[in-house]
Order: C-alpha cells, then structure tokens, then sequence
C-alpha cells in the first residue's frame, strides 16, 4: 500500500480545506509557547507540507524552515506563495518521503505535520525518522481537525460511503492512522512523551450542495480510484437522498471544527 498523493487535486487543495485566517498564527504561536522556538535560533522541519497553509505563519516570522513532501504540484503552489514572502531565502523545499528523511540526526528542534500519519501506511516510521533528525530535547508535533459540534452535513460522506459501496466499488481509506492516542503511544514507545492538546476552534458554516460538490469535483483523497460512473451515479443518488431529508440543499448549516495536536518530546 502506497502513501496518498495529492498532485491530482493540487489545484483544489486551499479553497476546500482553508481554515479561518486567524486561525494560523495563533495554531504557531501556541506551538512557541509549548515548545519555546524562536525564528533567531530554531530550525523547523514540515513534513506533508504541500501547498504551506500551515507553514506560512513560521515563515513569515523568519525561522528556518524546512519541508517535505511527495506531491511536486502541491509544493510549485507553495513556492508561487513563496514569491511574495521576505523570509523565502530561509525556506528549503524537498520532494522527498517522510519515512525517509534526506537530513543529518540531530537537526531539527521541531517536526510537525498536519493530517499526514493518515496518509501513510508505514507511519510508525515517520514518528522513527522524526526521532533521528530532532535534536536531543526536539518536540514532534502532529495536528488533526475534528468536530466540536456536528452539522447535518457531516451525514453526507457516510450516504457517500454507502452509494459506492452498494456499486461494488471501494472508496479510498487512509492507509495510516487517524487515532491521536496510536501516536501517543509510537512516541512513548519510542522513549518520548506525549500529550493531547486542542490548539484551536472555529465556526463553519456548510450547505448540503457545497459538501456534494466536494466529492462531484473530487476534492478529497476518498475518491482516488474511484470510477468516473460510479461517482456520477453516487453523485445523483446523494442529491436525491439530501433533497428528500433536508430540502433545500442552499441552506447553510452551522458547526464547529477543531485543531488538536499530538505534542511529543524526544
């Protein structure tokens, strides 16, 4: 089983997973405090840093930042971004895996990623490799989202699951791990320690149709390998099932999204 690669929806990464802007710097400057970085003396490693949504808030601070990632589409976005920040020359971009890490032991004072464990099969070796390049004292840090307060919307990748399903079809899981106490554990048993700590929380608002189109324009690695018909059929079927229990698929709904970290020291 391979790591999933977003090249194929580079081009639709930000505007479906953008988080509010403020959101950013403060997700970096609770890291600072946990972590006692500064852009003056600290070297930064992002693992899965695709497009730099997350990265931006460092960069923009001065610190010397490194990053990683499989998808080449997803890093041209960033360096694009990268065009219009003071900081760029302290920037040092790689096309390289996360299990395999193209740096010297001991240089790093922080790793982190964002939603990247869940994407590789053989992550334990990402936490291993993490342990190898942090200097003695390094913090690695993994974020996910999650729900604080459920809207009705959340019940459309599950109907989704089913109508491809019931084609006999699959749908793409996440190879890795989506489960913040695993990683607790792979850090500790690697001579770490580890907790669970939520760094953030805002509101979202979804319409039943925007979370449709999420899935019609193949916006989310669920969708890899997927046939064109059986996501057209899926597509319909969905429509049909939102209109008959929820009507008016234009009608926003209001819920709460998340940011919680795995924060380990090694």
């Amino acid at each position: 089983m391979t790591s999933n690669n977003f090249d194929s929806i580079a081009h639709l990464y930000d505007q479906t997973r953008a988080y509010p802007s403020y959101i950013y710097p403060i997700i970096t400057e609770l890291i600072e405090m946990m972590t006692e970085l500064t852009p003056d003396a600290s070297k930064v490693c992002e693992i899965g840093i695709g497009t730099g949504r997350m990265a931006l808030s460092f960069i923009k601070k001065g610190y010397e930042y490194y990053g990683v990632d499989i998808s080449e589409n997803m890093m041209a976005l960033l360096k694009e971004k990268l065009c219009d920040i003071q900081n760029q020359d302290k920037v040092k971009l790689q096309l390289a895996d996360a299990t395999k890490l193209p740096f010297e032991t001991g240089m790093f004072d922080l790793i982190w990623g964002t939603k990247v464990l869940r994407h590789i099969p053989n992550w334990h070796d990402v936490i291993n490799e993490s342990k190898r390049v942090l200097k003695k004292g390094g913090y690695f840090i993994h974020g996910e989202e999650y729900w604080v307060s459920e809207p009705p919307t959340k019940e459309v990748r599950n109907r989704w699951e089913e109508f491809i399903l019931d084609q006999n079809e699959k749908f793409n899981k996440p190879p890795g791990t989506v489960k913040d106490d695993e990683i607790v554990e792979c850090i500790r048993s690697n001579g770490g320690s580890a907790k669970i700590i939520t760094l953030g929380t805002w509101p979202v608002i979804e319409t039943f149709s925007s979370k449709i189109d999420h899935f019609a324009n193949r916006g989310g690695s669920s969708t890899f390998g997927v046939s064109d018909k059986a996501l057209k059929i899926s597509i319909e079927l969905l429509k049909k099932w939102a209109i008959d229990k929820y009507g008016d698929l234009n009608e926003p709904h209001q819920g709460i999204r998340g940011y919680r970290v795995v924060i380990g020291k090694f």
